[in-house]
């Protein structure tokens, strides 16, 4: 585990700085508009393809898009320093407009921040985009998050890629990081996305995020993996892999969050396979509230929807939370309005995978929690949007059931496809069928299954 945490990330206010705060030092690349121009400045220079900062550096957004449209590709390298925060602030932005695909990277030994409203897009040609935060191989500090604040992002055909990680791995032909984007202090997350939009048209997309507040500390955070409000993410024919960890001393703690607050979410494909997951761990004695693996919460008049035309759609929830508050789950789907919280397609499969190593504890820690907590029909949508047929077949599948709410109408969970559905435990047999306080999961009317099933399977044999 990773325990470096007396530094702090930086804020709004400290962009363009080299101050001390407590005991860390930092120090900051700036992409600004009026910044320095050419091949080189005041801590930075280029080299073959690769921009090095050695200091506190503020460059221009045209020294990017020179290389760019001139040059090749370029990486953008902000390298570790022991005992020094070395981040990058994105705050100019950067519109690509040459006719050969291109690759441009940031490498960042602890953050990278795309500052609120800055758009990166290409118009002509593919632009694969890399942004890899906490390159700095275990020593302190080694906290690297990525914030995306209500950008515009638009690859035009290039894939992208956002996490973490010192090691190199591979995506589709990319160098990136092996592993998250990582926070260690209360409140954030490893990968935040809020009011932006991310569109690939045929690239594809990962997303990664960690948060880790380790053992020691107070217990009255939020903390996410990775969080993703108010936000659109389409890759087309490209697939979509997005994964969060939450780990450590919290009170609210969630693997990966979806939240329509304070505006709708969309993640969408056409051909291009989804995957959703989050993984869900604490320490003995954390906050008592609640926590998931993976947690799709949709709240006021906003919707969240996870949608494909023919690609498949998989959601993983892994919750093995070592405290014994109530609510826990593996995977949490939170609707509050008809039509509030989909997960549809026309003919690719639809996964639900929940696991829970506590679901014995109470009524509420349980694999998969279906939590339609307005009393409307089609609060939770699985397979058929309500509007365009489904062929696809269904999978839920976890050890524990949970139906939170007894509704007085009918069909607040709507289930249906022209193909399969199968309810099964993970193991051999269910370990709890739950709904409501105190009762036991009886699919009843709050259940809406249609009528158009080719096959219906609960359990194993």
């Amino acid at each position: 585990m990773y325990t470096a945490r007396r530094f702090h990330t930086l804020t709004a206010g400290m962009l363009g700085c080299l101050l001390f705060v407590g005991q860390g030092l930092f120090a900051q690349l700036n992409i600004v508009n009026g910044g320095n121009t050419g091949t080189s400045g005041t801590g930075w220079s280029i080299s073959g393809d690769v921009l090095t900062v050695s200091g506190n550096a503020s460059i221009d957004a045209d020294v990017i898009l020179n290389h760019l449209n001139n040059t090749g590709s370029l990486t953008v390298d902000v390298p570790f320093l022991a005992g020094t925060e070395k981040s990058i602030t994105i705050s100019e932005n950067i519109a690509y407009t040459g006719s050969n695909a291109r690759t441009l990277t940031f490498k960042a030994a602890n953050n990278i921040t795309v500052a609120t409203g800055v758009n990166i897009t290409s118009t002509n040609a593919a632009l694969n985009l890399v942004l890899r935060s906490a390159v700095s191989g275990g020593v302190s500090p080694d906290y690297g998050r990525v914030v995306l604040n209500a950008p515009v992002i638009n690859t035009n055909g290039g894939h992208f890629w956002a996490g973490g990680g010192i090691t190199d791995g591979n995506f589709n032909g990319l160098t990136v990081g092996t592993v998250f984007a990582r926070t260690f202090v209360d409140n954030q997350a490893g990968l935040e996305l809020v009011g932006g939009s991310i569109t690939t048209k045929g690239g594809s997309i990962s997303l990664r995020g960690e948060s880790n507040e380790g053992i020691t500390d107070n217990t009255s955070g939020i903390n996410r993996g990775v969080y993703i409000a108010n936000s659109s993410i389409s890759s087309e024919a490209g697939s979509i892999n997005i994964e969060g960890i939450v780990k450590g001393r919290y009170f609210i703690g969630s693997g990966t969050e979806l939240d329509s607050n304070p505006g709708n979410v969309s993640i969408s494909s056409t051909s291009g396979a989804i995957a959703i997951s989050g993984t869900g761990q604490d320490q003995a004695g954390t906050g008592n509230s609640y926590r998931s693996a993976l947690f799709m919460f949709q709240t006021s008049a906003t919707t969240i929807a996870v949608s494909s035309t023919s690609g498949d759609i998989t959601l993983t929830g892994t919750a093995s939370f070592n405290s014994t508050v109530n609510d826990k789950d593996g995977i949490n789907l939170r609707a509050n309005l008809s039509n509030g919280l989909k997960i549809v397609s026309s003919s690719g499969i639809i996964s639900l995978y929940g696991s829970n190593t506590r679901e014995s504890d109470s009524q509420y820690s349980n694999s998969i929690r279906f939590n339609a907590a307005a009393n409307v029909a089609n609060a939770i949508q699985i397979g058929r949007d309500g509007l365009s047929a489904y062929s696809g077949n269904i999978l839920i599948q976890g050890n524990s059931i949970y139906q939170r709410q007894n509704q007085a109408g009918a069909g607040s969970i709507a289930v249906k496809s022209s193909g399969t559905l199968t309810i099964e435990p993970q193991g051999t047999s269910f370990s709890n069928m739950r709904a409501g306080d105190l009762g036991t999961l009886t699919f009843d009317d709050d259940w809406d299954f249609g009528t158009g099933l080719s096959a219906f399977t609960v359990g194993k044999a």
